[in-house]
């Protein structure tokens, strides 16, 4: 996804005859499209197929906070950490709080774990430790905040 950030406004400024003006660019702008077609139809390389504007970034972070309610949770009461372990039962309670505090469905904590581990862009991974076999999530540690 690319995202173009709007940030001017016409407001107060409308160009009614907007229209009638482009239609008479028609040509030049069927031949712009087309250009940009083929360009993306001989990229090869998909990253430079649909270069992201930096002013895009910072959006798409927004974006997938707001429609990533995993990694919403993950940023309020968690900190990536590379080798720290997480119980799978510390995970849901926590969870619990905050879903109920924020309106978000319910999920069970197998559902919770799978959406974790699969469904977020922390780099988290299912484990074991100790020897009663706690499972858990390696990756992550709770902020301090979010242990009282």
């Amino acid at each position: 996804m690319v995202l173009l950030p709007f940030t001017v406004s016409f407001a107060g400024r409308e160009n009614y005859r907007l229209a009638e003006q482009l239609l008479a660019e028609l040509p030049g702008i069927a031949y712009w499209a087309w250009q940009g077609a083929k360009f993306i139809e001989e990229e090869s390389d998909p990253k430079r197929k649909f270069p992201m504007p930096d002013r895009s970034l910072a959006l798409i972070d927004e974006y997938h906070a707001v429609n990533n309610p995993i990694d919403e949770f993950l940023s309020a009461r968690f900190e990536e950490k590379e080798g720290s372990f997480v119980s799978s039962e510390a995970l849901f309670t926590h969870w619990k709080e905050w879903s109920k505090e924020l309106r978000v469905p319910p999920m069970s904590q197998n559902q919770l774990i799978y959406r974790l581990v699969e469904g977020t862009t922390w780099n988290l991974t299912r484990a074991r430790i100790g020897s009663k076999r706690t499972r858990g999530l390696r990756g992550l540690a709770m902020r301090p905040q979010a242990t009282s």
